[in-house]
């Protein structure tokens, strides 16, 4: 599992989204059971987001591996469980991979702008080298799950300031 962007270095992130359709694969072949594979892309690129709050309520400066300029498709916890709902309540469905995705790539340097702004804080980075294997843009084609009634209803500004929200309620 390589990244072209990359240069061929191995990503454990195409790793772990080829791993699910080999398993699909596998059971309806071996079993004939139906089986679907629906993907959030949120997992471990929303751990940027907690790092950049305490680094501006600090004072600090907000770290990114890279440029910044990479993109990833950030989505609001209540519309993945809206689309998981909805996708388990469809019925022929099977044998497909659906994306649950907010439809828009935002940069890093993005995110941390905007969560500067809500906070009342000037936006400042600092830059590191970046992560072996990265892939520079994420944004998922969640075309499959629309066409069957479903969208993301939560928009970025919106989610992180939501968020911004619960997170000063529990670490203040």
């Amino acid at each position: 599992f390589s990244n072209n962007e990359g240069g061929g270095v191995p990503s454990s992130w195409i790793a772990t989204r080829s791993s699910p359709r080999a398993a699909e694969w596998t059971i309806r072949q071996t079993s004939g059971n139906d089986w679907f594979n629906l993907r959030s892309f949120t997992s471990t690129e929303t751990a940027v987001i907690p790092i950049f709050i305490r680094r501006l309520g600090e004072g600090k400066p907000m770290p990114v591996l890279g440029d910044g300029g990479q993109t990833r498709d950030f989505i609001f916890i209540s519309d993945v469980v809206d689309g998981l709902i909805r996708a388990g309540s469809l019925a022929g469905i099977s044998g497909r991979v659906y994306n649950i995705a907010g439809g828009r790539p935002v940069s890093v340097l993005d995110l941390g702008r905007t969560l500067a702004t809500l906070m009342g804080k000037p936006p400042d980075f600092e830059f590191h080298p970046p992560r072996p294997g990265d892939v520079r843009h994420i944004h998922p084609d969640g075309t499959a799950l629309t066409a069957l009634g479903w969208r993301a209803g939560i928009g970025i500004e919106a989610g992180v300031e939501s968020y911004l929200e619960w997170f000063h309620s529990q670490h203040l």
